[in-house]
């Protein structure tokens, strides 16, 4: 059963409680929305961001909150080639 392996948290704090002691995470991603990008970039164990910047402009009423240039850095960066209109 699919659901034995799914585990709802209300909260991104509530989640990584939960992990915590299991053996078998090497990693946790946080995959928006806004609130739960800012809830993972206040906490100390959030210790890097990818982030990708899209060179177009798109109507929104949500966007990612400000990076903190005080508390992260540039570890790497490239640059795509543009892949021709992207909807």
């Amino acid at each position: 059963d699919q659901r034995a392996s799914v585990h709802v948290a209300r909260s991104l704090c509530d989640a990584l409680q939960w992990l915590e002691g299991k053996e078998d995470i090497e990693a946790v991603y946080a995959i928006g929305g806004v609130a739960i990008y800012a809830e993972a970039m206040a906490l100390d164990e959030c210790d890097r961001l990818y982030v990708t910047h899209i060179r177009k402009s798109y109507t929104a009423d949500r966007f990612m909150p400000p990076i903190d240039a005080a508390r992260w850095r540039v570890a790497s960066s490239r640059r795509r080639v543009d892949a021709g209109d992207v909807p």
